[in-house]
């Protein structure tokens, strides 16, 4: 699924970046967390979020969880942005855009869906 900024993202990957494999988002083990409203999620029910990525905060790394691990809170799943795009991309960009006086639009590494981003949700 291509996604803007992953909120809506409802595949079913359930590894983060590191292999680790994700808590269920309807257990408070190995890590307690607030996620507990099905409305932080494009499923149903915290039940059907299961163990997958999800970015339930918005966060702008994109998809995520809590992991399975006890000694790593939470991680990031490396879901695409958009078109083959990475969240890493994106940092490198902006970075970029930070340092040629925040020209995006003129931008040529920029592809439209990053431009769409910054427009619907920066």
């Amino acid at each position: 699924m291509e996604t803007i900024i992953g909120k809506e993202y409802n595949g079913n990957k359930a590894t983060t970046i590191s292999r680790k494999s994700c808590q269920r988002w309807d257990s408070q083990y190995p890590h307690n967390h607030s996620f507990t409203d099905p409305e932080y999620f494009p499923d149903t029910s915290l039940f059907e979020a299961n163990n997958y990525c999800r970015n339930p905060d918005g966060n702008i790394q994109g998809p995520w969880c809590f992991t399975s691990d006890p000694n790593v809170q939470w991680e990031t799943c490396g879901i695409d942005i958009c078109h083959g795009w990475s969240y890493r991309s994106l940092f490198l960009i902006i970075n970029n855009i930070n340092n040629n006086n925040n020209n995006l639009t003129n931008n040529t590494d920029c592809p439209q869906c990053f431009i769409e981003y910054f427009t619907i949700y920066l």
